[in-house]
């Protein structure tokens, strides 16, 4: 195996060198977008060499119009009998989905026969129904912002295209962050959730329950970094990235140390002092 490659550089030029070209041979007159978005810690850029395990790989959707995408079929075949086998030394070809695993798929070199590429062909509203359960994003009511997965939004905004002539971009961008009032709804209600536990962190700890007020106190400590990401019109990722996220957050440091302090005090007194000026 070569050395590691972040996902997102990987995929854009195995697009380059590898796809574009057959897409041009083969499809001359073909108007697409295609990019890497939505799933993957590689399109928020937190992948590793552990990532590339499953579903992680040379790979892109390519966006179709509503036109085309009667050829979607006849044009996954086609990048199959043509594209190499591996790039970059990582293969292209992957396994079919897995039923009993989310239709997970895996990277399974082979030497001959067609590949089966990580290459997903939708047009961009069915993809984007897909993901938000909407593709009108000029008329998405409050209560459905706040029923969209923030993660989501986040694997939206953060991906990139490496052709755009459906003019994705300029779609997604409608998506770019809350609007004004969601926003102050989020921010509302993650001060509240905190104002009707922030007493407990001590009086848990008076009472001789330690665990019950180190678990009330981060997750105090998840609200206010929460907050940190709504101050700043960031999406905040899910769990696994939270914190790698909030530490690259361009916010006063000193809110990161209290918050950290609070996370590690290993008496109440500290805890406290901690969280309060957090």
């Amino acid at each position: 195996m070569s050395q590691f490659v972040k996902g997102m550089e990987l995929c854009r030029n195995f697009f380059n060198d590898c796809a574009k070209a057959i897409i041009k041979d083969k499809f001359p007159d073909l108007k697409y977008s295609a990019g890497l978005i939505g799933y993957g810690s590689d399109v928020l850029g937190y992948d590793d060499a552990v990532s590339t395990d499953h579903m992680w790989g040379p790979r892109f959707y390519l966006f179709l119009s509503k036109e085309d995408i009667s050829k979607k079929n006849y044009i996954f075949s086609v990048l199959s009998e043509n594209l190499p086998y591996t790039y970059k030394g990582y293969s292209v070809n992957f396994t079919e989905p897995d039923p009993n695993d989310c239709g997970v798929q895996h990277p399974e070199f082979i030497k001959a026969g067609t590949v089966n590429p990580l290459i997903f062909i939708k047009t961009f509203d069915d993809y984007l129904n897909d993901q938000l359960g909407t593709s009108d994003l000029n008329n998405i009511k409050p209560y459905e912002w706040l029923a969209i997965s923030e993660h989501r939004l986040l694997s939206l905004v953060s991906g990139q295209f490496f052709v755009d002539r459906l003019h994705c971009t300029e779609i997604i961008s409608k998506i770019k962050y809350y609007p004004r009032d969601v926003k102050l709804y989020l921010i509302s209600s993650n001060w509240e959730n905190i104002s009707s536990e922030q007493a407990f962190v001590k009086r848990c700890g008076e009472c001789g329950d330690e665990i019950g007020s180190r678990i009330i106190c981060s997750r105090i400590c998840e609200r206010l970094m929460r907050l940190c990401f709504l101050y700043q019109d960031t999406y905040a990722p899910y769990s696994k990235w939270l914190g790698t996220a909030f530490s690259k957050l361009d916010i006063d440091d000193r809110i990161k140390q209290e918050i950290y302090g609070a996370l590690s005090a290993n008496n109440l007194s500290e805890r406290e002092k901690r969280i309060v000026k957090a």
